[in-house]
């Protein structure tokens, strides 16, 4: 991320039209600080658990209404702490490198995963420019 910081917020924005099938429902953020970059095949080593998040259900898939469309549409706005769910979790980590891993699509069925943006806000403690 070129800065090291500490998470508060986040937005999800899953593909527009694909209402729930294949956009991811639950996942977590993992975090480090460490520069080795045998921190790739270590892992879980060396990586914090920041937090696990569950977006809320899916629309009809079928036939959503304009509403549904329209909420599905803007996105999930996440708070990385309050909204976390895994009591394990340190939402107040620094990091500088961001993991996510993908646990659970609202369509188990579907073999991709997909999530369209994620938009991160957050406490800089250091800058590497």
């Amino acid at each position: 991320m070129n800065v090291e910081a500490m998470l508060g917020r986040m937005h999800i924005y899953h593909r527009p039209v694909y209402y729930g099938i294949h956009a991811v429902k639950r996942f977590r953020f993992w975090g480090t600080t460490d520069e080795n970059l045998d921190r790739f095949v270590k892992f879980p080593e060396g990586w914090t658990l920041i937090g696990e998040y569950v977006l809320p259900d899916a629309v009809n898939n079928k036939v959503p209404t304009p509403d549904e469309k329209s909420a599905w549409d803007s996105g999930f706005e996440l708070n990385v702490t309050d909204d976390n769910v895994n009591p394990e979790a340190n939402p107040k980590a620094k990091i500088r490198y961001l993991r996510i891993e993908m646990m659970e699509t609202y369509d188990p069925s579907h073999k991709v995963i997909t999530m369209n943006e994620i938009f991160l806000w957050g406490q800089i403690e250091k800058k590497y420019y």
